[in-house]
């Protein structure tokens, strides 16, 4: 006896197979893998903001599938804290609202992540928003430094300094000694930030808790800080140097570089003529 089977149409079989071997081959958790490698290795990449630039949109993609990964969105938001490919410092005005607005969204959508409250409260600036990241994971280093930050925004550079001082494995953060070189900059401790913002020049780890793919604003926020250390104490050619490469994104530091002090001046020209040669 012959059996009868109901033919089915080769090239149906051939889509159902290809379905069946994408869903298989597609996986978060090896797509998130995938990217926290890449954002460690972007620190020692040549162009770090082209690598950027491919996590964000790697991100991105797999976040339509995974819609549950709270990797894939910190990976994605803070891809775009860190100008999602375009020069990292500064952020433009467009992509700083798109940040603000993506980091408000994935906060809203992943409330009981600390690195995604932590972005959030950078994006906010408000010491509520910092504290409320910290609440979620109390030892969450990168959380604390934006409460810090928040307090120097709001005029408590004291307080910013209280949170911060003592504080063990800052260099393990893209910008905690920063701020606090900042913090005591302003409370008018002048060899505390001195020590600070040389500290983030040469002492950030290799290990941060967070990727940040050699983020320059740290560095120039160090820079404005020994510029202006040195011009108050006096150090000429110490603070052109400094301020001259604080000064593209420094409001502080191109005011400082105005300083009508004949001698600052003729260091300052003398430093400019030197790097046109």
């Amino acid at each position: 006896m012959i059996l009868a089977f109901p033919l089915v149409p080769f090239f149906l079989l051939g889509i159902g197979s290809q379905d069946a071997a994408s869903a298989v081959q597609f996986s978060c958790d090896s797509v998130e893998r995938e990217i926290a490698k890449d954002f460690s290795r972007a620190a020692l990449a040549m162009e770090p903001e082209s690598t950027i630039r491919g996590i964000y949109d790697r991100a991105t993609e797999a976040q339509r599938r995974c819609e549950n990964s709270e990797p894939l969105a910190y990976f994605r938001v803070r891809a775009a804290e860190l100008g999602k490919g375009a020069s990292l410092a500064p952020l433009s005005a467009t992509s700083e609202q798109e940040w603000r607005a993506l980091a408000h969204d994935m906060f809203r959508r992943f409330p009981r992540s600390p690195r995604i409250a932590t972005v959030e409260a950078r994006a906010v600036g408000t010491i509520a928003s910092a504290k409320d990241a910290m609440t979620l994971d109390p030892t969450y280093l990168p959380a604390l430094v934006a409460l810090a930050a928040a307090a120097v925004a709001t005029g408590d550079a004291a307080g910013g300094k209280a949170v911060l001082e003592g504080k063990k494995n800052l260099d393990a953060t893209s910008d905690g000694y920063a701020v606090l070189a900042r913090a005591q900059f302003e409370a008018g401790d002048l060899r505390g930030a001195e020590f600070s913002a040389n500290k983030t020049l040469h002492a950030r780890s290799a290990e941060l808790v967070e990727p940040d793919a050699r983020d320059p604003r740290p560095e120039i926020t160090a820079h404005e800080v020994l510029g202006l250390i040195a011009l108050r104490k006096k150090r000429y050619p110490e603070a052109a140097r400094h301020l001259l490469q604080a000064e593209v994104t420094s409001p502080k530091a191109r005011a400082a570089l105005t300083t009508p002090d004949a001698d600052f001046q003729r260091a300052l020209l003398k430093l400019r003529r030197a790097k046109n040669r």
